[in-house]
């Protein structure tokens, strides 16, 4: 059963056994010592009551939607965690910490999973679509989709679980110790942080909330890029892009390019930094079978794509913690109380839209 199933179970109880009381108290009008005892109070009361052992009741099943999507994936297919044989020595620190890892998976494994891509009108759910857009579908969708193989979900269930995290943790340990102490603080040195999925479990009871996104950006007919530089929204610990191409796409570009800010203050507007304010380091060629993954803090920016026939075929990872890591407010080009109202809003507001999405699903 669901997490929030429990919760409802136990709210609905509650609402339940409060109607009862109060139509006993009604007709019996029974008193007690201290004098008559309004039935409102009462029914008040069974409800927070039972609301609370139900919200226990959750955090005792914290990670029952992990194992229940988990039971939707083949056991006989082979496990696919993309960071399984990555090693410290992998990571790269400048400018800032990320791996970069090729060939994670057999051939035949990556045809498989070319091949069996949902296809494009699932995605867009049959609309109509322009230029190089952008679509995704999240896991807790596609784990239980009859559309979407049983290799796919494979794919997919393996960056959810604790594994991952754990093997995270051990990969960027020593970085995120040094950028982010208040972690240390907040979980221990040995930041034993707890996985969950996102959308399907709950900031109350897990630490971080893997996701792990089908994307697929429409095929391209001008010269154009989705997004300039920019940075993640800073609630995110990890960001990564596992990389699936076509073999007969030969189209040049979509390449992922490595930024560093220049000499001088980090101006952005929002997520986005103007050009004149970063340089190019590095490019990651869009290339089939290829894991970039980093720590989340500064940017690494898709460039602009060739006109090609072909979409661009990707799985995208990120990891949700309760609290940002730094605030974006603080890097605005034009920093007041003002200007940085919006963007602590929104850091505010998340929480909220997380329970929303998880009541919806």
């Amino acid at each position: 059963m669901e997490s929030k199933g429990w919760e409802n179970a136990g709210l609905a109880l509650g609402v339940a056994a409060a109607a009862l009381l109060s139509l006993a108290l009604a007709g019996q009008h029974l008193e007690f010592t201290a004098g008559p005892l309004p039935t409102a109070v009462i029914s008040a009361a069974l409800i927070l009551l039972t609301g609370w052992l139900g919200h226990r009741m959750a955090g005792s099943h914290a990670c029952s939607n992990v194992r229940f999507l988990l039971h939707t994936v083949d056991t006989n297919t082979t496990m696919m965690n993309l960071l399984e044989n990555a090693t410290p020595s992998d990571l790269r620190t400048e400018p800032y910490p990320q791996l970069v890892l090729s060939d994670l998976l057999p051939a035949e494994t990556v045809d498989r999973l070319i091949a069996e891509f949902p296809d494009l009108d699932t995605r867009t759910g049959g609309r109509s679509y322009a230029s190089n857009e952008h679509y995704s579908y999240p896991a807790h969708k596609a784990l239980v989709d009859d559309r979407v193989s049983k290799t796919w979900k494979r794919l997919l269930a393996d960056q959810l679980t604790q594994a991952f995290l754990d093997r995270f943790i051990t990969l960027f340990g020593d970085a995120i110790r040094r950028r982010y102490p208040e972690l240390c603080t907040r979980f221990g040195d040995k930041l034993c942080l707890r996985a969950g999925m996102r959308r399907r479990d709950s900031l109350r009871h897990v630490d971080v909330l893997l996701e792990s996104l089908v994307c697929v950006k429409t095929p391209v007919n001008v010269t154009t890029s989705v997004r300039g530089p920019h940075v993640d929204m800073p609630d995110k610990l990890l960001a990564g892009l596992f990389y699936l191409r076509y073999p007969n796409d030969d189209a040049v570009g979509g390449d992922l390019e490595v930024h560093r800010y220049r000499r001088g203050r980090r101006c952005l507007d929002g997520q986005f930094i103007a050009d004149k304010a970063v340089e190019m380091v590095d490019t990651i060629r869009y290339r089939s079978n290829v894991l970039v993954l980093f720590l989340n803090g500064i940017d690494a920016i898709p460039g602009p794509r060739q006109p090609t026939p072909y979409p661009r075929l990707f799985l995208n990872l990120f990891g949700e913690l309760a609290r940002p890591l730094f605030d974006l407010s603080r890097h605005q080009a034009r920093s007041t109380p003002l200007s940085r109202a919006p963007y602590r809003w929104q850091m505010r507001q998340k929480p909220l839209l997380r329970s929303a999405h998880a009541w919806l699903s």
